[in-house]
């Protein structure tokens, strides 16, 4: 396998796959741009569509390889993660899929939320994928992470924590990739969701994408199954609430660069991060 500067990869919540094409083209954009990794959140199959990562893999040619995790149900209650890669540039060693802990009861403020926007109205199951791979001979884990926008900050924290148990119980890699939809919204804009996952994480990670200030916009929301009023209110007050929601948490590993791709498709612009193994 042919040795290559930098390890290339990028984060993109696909907003539920709500918009395939436009996601296909700006997927296909990055990879002929020397993107050969891609941790997606929000892969959703439906009922009477074709798969968005079996049409996408179909059209970035046969080495590109994906590891999805999604729901048996073919429906938003199923959304799941994926994790796609150029096996000419990264060779996948093995994976594992994991359920995150969740909570079993929506409170009434996000249950009314949860309706607005998707019609939904019970918690969805979070999952993450923990890839282990070979890059210029060196062993590498990337884990796809997406963390609940429900249950609070404890909620959360409570996800990380999990998966961090099950990364510490193999020492045998010292090179971590962590990409993940974190949801850390933070509305008051206190910067504490922001310590406290460093906290947990601890001074080993660093944050490769602290340069990116905001990548998700409340005013592209697809209320598709949800209140088309409350996307009109929305996009009539002009009402924009801009966050940084997806981080790319890296160990061991030195960051070269790290930029946001303003795209249409989805409430998230994609992060792409160049890392110097």
């Amino acid at each position: 396998m042919k040795k290559y500067k930098k390890l290339a990869i990028a984060i993109y919540n696909i907003q539920f796959s709500l918009h395939p094409e436009k996601i296909e083209k700006n997927i296909r954009r990055m990879a002929e741009d020397k993107v050969f990794i891609f941790c997606l959140q929000e892969v959703v199959a439906y009922k009477n569509s074709d798969f968005i990562i079996n049409n996408l893999l179909k059209k970035l040619g046969g080495h590109w390889k994906a590891i999805c995790h999604v729901g048996r149900k073919k429906s938003l209650l199923g959304v799941g993660n994926c994790i796609i890669w150029n096996s000419k540039k990264i060779e996948l060693i093995k994976s594992q899929k994991r359920l995150l802990p969740y909570s079993k009861t929506l409170a009434i403020h996000e249950k009314i939320f949860s309706y607005l926007a998707s019609g939904i109205t019970i918690p969805i199951q979070r999952r993450v994928i923990i890839g282990e791979f070979k890059f210029n001979g060196e062993y590498i884990r990337i884990s796809n992470i997406h963390l609940d926008h429900n249950g609070g900050l404890k909620n959360r924290l409570k996800q990380l924590k999990y998966f961090l148990k099950i990364l510490h119980k193999d020492k045998s890699i010292s090179k971590d990739i962590i990409c993940g939809d974190f949801n850390c919204f933070d509305l008051l804009k206190t910067g504490r969701e922001n310590t406290e996952l460093k906290i947990i994480l601890g001074d080993e990670y660093i944050d490769a994408s602290s340069n990116i200030c905001w990548n998700a916009d409340l005013f592209y929301i697809d209320t598709t199954g949800g209140s088309k009023l409350f996307k009109y209110f929305i996009r009539k007050f002009n009402i924009h609430i801009k966050r940084r929601l997806d981080y790319i948490f890296v160990r061991n590993i030195a960051v070269s660069s790290c930029k946001k791709l303003p795209l249409k498709g989805s409430d998230h612009d994609p992060i792409i991060a160049h890392l110097s193994i």
